[in-house]
């Protein structure tokens, strides 16, 4: 998985190079310094044994610097942070034990020493710590990205200073920043803060460089910044050096037991005015090294902009000749355009208040082209009726800033008359074209349009004519459908009590005579009941059948498993000594009746189970196809089937494709089914093969994505 970088930062990474090479030396720095407390390697902690070894509170810092700029540069700017963090509060800790005396136990608490030197012996020297304070001053600004690139430059301007005089002290044997009563600032400490600081130096360089090309405008600033710190410190480096001097004289004459004449004359030999002298001169020339680079950065800006103005002037007179040559390019392609387009050009004069025409324009008036066409002769040209239209629109004084356009027609002096349309910016210039063709389509298109409309016009009569028809004809087929139905209920319950009393007499015929009919007359008899039985199931079913008609749906969220389980309980005293297996998978939740969705469960089960009597096993499977739309719910089974040529029958009253005998049932049952189906919106059918089941497919629709019960 590739890391999650926790600063987002879209600006390019123009100063990783300084931040990585920076962060790399340090860390290693740090690194050999902690390597050699652990191992007691004294050269990787001073370089010499005379000199102050850096303790193991500095190595942590550096290699903590180290690893805050290299995670800054990586983009790990939280990190990056804490590391800092922890830097500060190490030189937080041992500014409070030099400021009031006091041991916190910081300085042992990553090794023992194993060197004793020093006027604090373990701890951090005063100039390391206010350095580490310093540098953490960038906390804010992000040292390896700097979005303030001054204040970095500034704070690494100081750190580069006291580093490299740290170092020449070393070199030139001067005590540098160190007064006697405290620890001095060890060579490798010197070395790693000239590090820090030319690379905070160079990565607010490199952020600068991205802004402007040359030298950053802050440069005078650093570089009398860093100066005038280099200055102060060799002034305290020689005012340390005579005072060690100073001491040593009180300490010989003490020894001696010199006189005050004698020790007054060796401190006048003592005391010097080099340091202040030293002080004076880094002053005088860090101000003439500031005057100097910033009047080389000025006038490196004039020429800079001198240069960028003579650049502006070249490209404004080429663009001045390119503009020249397009312009003449752009008349003779004009021309050419408005000759091979078949537009003329006109111009009004004011002061002798002419229309002039080119030739293509003469041509259009149906004038000879290289002959003069005066005004009068061009408004005579003008069609009767169009020419004091045109003559308006000639002679305004006002056009507007959009111009003008008029279409008007000519008479040629042969009779033909011609449209011509001429726009202008002004009066004073114009083109025109002829666009006969145009008014000429455009007439036909409007008697076009007018025959439409009037076409129009009569079919929505006539829709209007049908339409009523239609609703005429719906109201008498519901009126129809209600009287049919009304029918068909009132011959049901009128021809149940006939039937009724037919069964019920002819049992007590039955009874009475029990023993004393022959057996033709006792077989008459019982088909009789036999018959009224049939015919008041008959009457039942088309009772049930026209009430599933009449009836309005009652919806509701339900999933068909529910249907499903609720009929199979039913119809469990029918499935009994039966051997079924019964393969019930996935349903969907639609939106339905639910007691209308039994009853098409209980017709189709009733018919897998009555159909598969000569099965063993039944299977009957209950399913559905999810599709793209609406689910499709299918019921299976491998009973005897029937002919597919007979498929458009199957839903039809009264219909039946197996003798009474074999399979009982009077057909009522598929058109009930196709009826609740039709009144969900749905559609039903079938697939068969004799000998080889059925399967009845029906959809109904899904219910909603919100609201589906789980």
């Amino acid at each position: 998985m590739p890391a999650v970088h926790e600063l987002s930062d879209s600006r390019p990474r123009w100063n990783r190079a300084p931040a990585l090479v920076t962060g790399t030396l340090c860390a290693l720095l740090g690194l050999c310094v902690l390597a050699g407390w652990y191992t007691h390697t004294d050269v990787l902690v001073r370089l010499q044994p005379t000199m102050e070894p850096i303790w193991p509170n500095g190595g942590l810092g550096f290699l903590l610097w180290g690893a805050a700029l290299l995670l800054a540069a990586a983009g790990y700017r939280k990190t990056s942070v804490s590391c800092i963090v922890i830097i500060l509060a190490v030189a937080v800790l041992t500014a409070i034990e030099y400021l009031f005396g006091v041991d916190l136990h910081i300085d042992r608490a990553l090794v023992q020493p194993f060197i004793t030197m020093g006027w604090h012996p373990g701890r951090m020297a005063p100039n390391p710590v206010l350095l580490n304070l310093l540098a953490g001053a960038t906390l804010p600004f992000n040292p390896a990205r700097p979005r303030r690139p001054l204040w970095v430059g500034l704070i690494g301007s100081v750190i580069l200073a006291n580093g490299v005089i740290g170092v020449l002290g070393y070199l030139i044997g001067v005590p540098a920043y160190g007064w006697w009563e405290v620890t001095r600032m060890p060579l490798y400490s010197a070395l790693g803060f000239t590090i820090l600081g030319a690379g905070f130096v160079t990565m607010a360089w490199s952020a600068e460089a991205s802004r402007e090309s040359g030298a950053p405008r802050w440069l005078p600033a650093i570089t009398g910044v860093a100066s005038l710190t280099a200055s102060l410190y060799l002034w305290q480096g020689l005012q340390a050096t005579e005072d060690l001097h100073i001491r040593r004289v009180h300490e010989i004459a003490a020894e001696l037991g010199a006189s005050e004449a004698k020790v007054a004359d060796l401190l006048a030999e003592a005391v010097t005015a080099l340091p202040e002298f030293a002080l004076a001169l880094g002053i005088v020339l860090s101000t003439l090294l500031v005057g100097a680079i910033y009047f080389a950065q000025v006038s490196r800006r004039r020429e800079r902009a001198a240069e960028a103005g003579r650049r502006e002037l070249e490209q404004a007179i080429a663009d001045r000749e390119r503009v020249k040559k397009e312009l003449g390019l752009s008349e003779d392609q004009r021309s050419l355009a408005m000759e091979a387009a078949g537009m003329g050009a006109c111009s009004w004069d004011d002061t002798r208040a002419e229309l002039t025409w080119d030739a293509t324009g003469r041509t259009l008036l149906g004038h000879p082209p290289h002959d003069p066409l005066p005004y009068g002769a061009f408004l005579d040209a003008v069609h009767p009726d169009d020419r004091q239209r045109v003559r308006e629109a000639v002679e305004s004084e006002t056009h507007g800033a959009a111009g003008f356009a008029i279409d008007y027609r000519v008479v040629w002096p042969n009779g033909e008359v011609h449209w011509l349309a001429t726009r202008g910016r002004s009066r004073q210039q114009g083109v025109t074209v002829d666009v006969t063709p145009r008014k000429l389509a455009e007439q036909a298109l409007r008697r076009s349009r007018d025959e439409l409309e009037g076409m129009v016009q009569e079919r929505t009569k006539e829709i209007h004519d049908l339409n009523r028809d239609l609703e005429q004809h719906n109201q008498e087929l519901a009126i129809l459908n209600r009287e049919m139905e009304a029918f068909t209920y009132s011959v049901s319950h009128d021809l149940r009590a006939p039937l009724r009393h037919v069964d019920g007499f002819s049992k007590i015929l039955a009874d009475l005579t029990a023993g004393q009919l022959n057996e033709s007359a006792a077989r008459a008899l019982e088909r009789i009941r036999y018959g009224a039985q049939q015919m008041g199931r008959m009457i039942d079913d088309l009772l049930t059948f026209s009430r599933m008609g009449r009836r309005e749906l009652t919806k509701r969220i339900i999933n068909l498993r529910i249907a499903v389980d609720e009929t199979l309980e039913f119809l469990r005293t029918t499935m009994e000594g039966r051997d079924i297996d019964l393969r019930i998978g996935e349903l969907p939740t639609v939106e339905c009746d639910p007691s209308l969705i039994k009853h098409v469960f209980l017709n189709l089960l009733s018919n897998a189970i009555k159909f598969t009597r000569e099965r063993s096993p039944a299977v009957i499977e209950i399913g559905y196809l999810p599709g793209d739309g609406t689910p499709v719910v299918y019921v299976r089974d491998n009973g005897v089937g029937f002919d597919m040529r007979y498929a458009d029958k199957l839903f039809g009253i009264f219909q039946r494709f197996h003798r009474r005998e074999e399979y009982e049932g009077i057909g009522v049952g598929l058109a009930t089914v196709q009826r609740i189906v039709h009144k969900h919106g749905g559609r039903v059918w079938a697939e068969s093969e004799v000998g080889k089941g059925t399967t009845f497919f029906f959809t109904v629709s899904e219910a909603p994505a919100a609201g589906i019960p789980q």
